[in-house]
């Protein structure tokens, strides 16, 4: 009865985490960049109609949205970046600050990275 019982549960826990896969795989965009090397960013600029920041890293080129406004980006004269879970790439959640000297002293604000997209050719 009790090895009856466990094959049971155990079906369940199977089916149930293959679903949650299958529905996490349909909600992903296949665009979507997991991460990016800090190091291999080669330049950036601005996207006023998008309101994305564009990072070109090697011959490619992501969209990189906020989860908020982010000021000063857009006079950013250069970037740094705050990594939370690895120090040598950058992904959702982490943080780009806008080094803007624009008010004569460093910009203040933190960007937070909501989704950082692959720009299609």
């Amino acid at each position: 009865m009790y090895k009856l019982y466990t094959q049971k549960v155990f079906s369940f826990v199977h089916i149930s985490f293959f679903i949650a896969v299958m529905c996490l795989s349909l909600n992903t965009n296949s665009d979507q960049k997991e991460s990016i090397k800090i190091s291999d960013i080669q330049s950036f600029r601005w996207d006023t109609d998008n309101q994305s920041l564009v990072l070109r890293v090697g011959s490619k080129y992501y969209d990189v949205y906020f989860s908020s406004r982010c000021w000063d980006i857009e006079s950013a004269e250069k970037l740094e970046f705050q990594s939370w879970s690895n120090r040598t790439h950058l992904s959702v959640g982490d943080a780009i600050i806008p080094m803007s000297y624009r008010w004569g002293f460093d910009s203040p604000s933190n960007c937070f990275i909501q989704s950082i997209v692959k720009i299609e050719d």
